[in-house]
C-alpha cells in the first residue's frame, strides 16, 4: 500500500510539472510581442528590398558602404549601398516630412549612393528637397545610408 502511494503522489507530481510546463510555454508564447516592425521593405514596384531604417549615424562614403556590405539583417548577408537611381525611386514628395516611400525611417535627409565620380566624390540623395547631388567621399556631416538587396 506505501509503494502504490508513492507512485501515485510521483505520478501525480510528475503530472503536474508537465502540466505547469505546458502552461508557461503556451503562456509566453502567448506574450511574444507580435507586432515587431519589419527588419526590411520590399518596394513592390521595383522589388528591391530596402532595410528599414538608416544606419542613423553620420559616416563617410567608405563607412556607409562598409556598413551595407557587413550588414547581417533579416536572415540575408547581400546587403549593398542603393544607386542613385534606387535612392530616387523611393522619393516620394507627398509622403509625410521625410519625402520616402515605405514609410522608412531616416535619421537625416541626405543618403549615400553606390555611385561614385571619380576618386574624390560620390552622389548623395537629398530627401528634403528631392534631388541627388555630390559630396566628397570623406564628408561626414548629416551623412546616412539606407542599405538594398535584390
Amino acid at each position: 500500500m506505501r509503494h502504490s502511494m508513492i507512485i501515485v503522489k510521483s505520478a501525480s507530481l510528475f503530472l503536474l510539472l508537465v502540466l505547469a510546463s505546458t502552461g508557461l510555454q503556451a503562456r509566453s508564447q502567448e506574450q511574444a510581442p507580435t507586432n515587431l516592425p519589419p527588419a526590411a521593405w520590399t518596394d513592390p514596384a521595383t522589388l528591391i528590398t530596402w532595410t528599414t531604417a538608416d544606419n542613423g549615424a553620420n559616416v563617410t562614403w567608405d563607412e556607409a558602404d562598409a556598413y551595407c556590405t557587413n550588414l547581417s539583417l533579416g536572415g540575408y548577408t547581400d546587403w549593398r549601398l542603393p544607386t542613385i537611381e534606387e535612392l530616387n525611386s523611393i522619393y516620394d514628395a507627398n509622403a509625410g516630412d521625410q519625402h520616402v516611400k515605405g514609410n522608412l525611417k531616416l535619421s537625416s535627409g541626405y543618403q549615400w549612393s553606390s555611385s561614385r565620380k571619380g576618386t574624390r566624390e560620390a552622389r548623395i540623395f537629398d530627401f528634403m528637397v528631392g534631388r541627388p547631388s555630390y559630396k566628397l567621399l570623406a564628408l561626414r556631416t548629416f551623412n546616412r545610408t539606407l542599405c538594398v538587396r535584390h
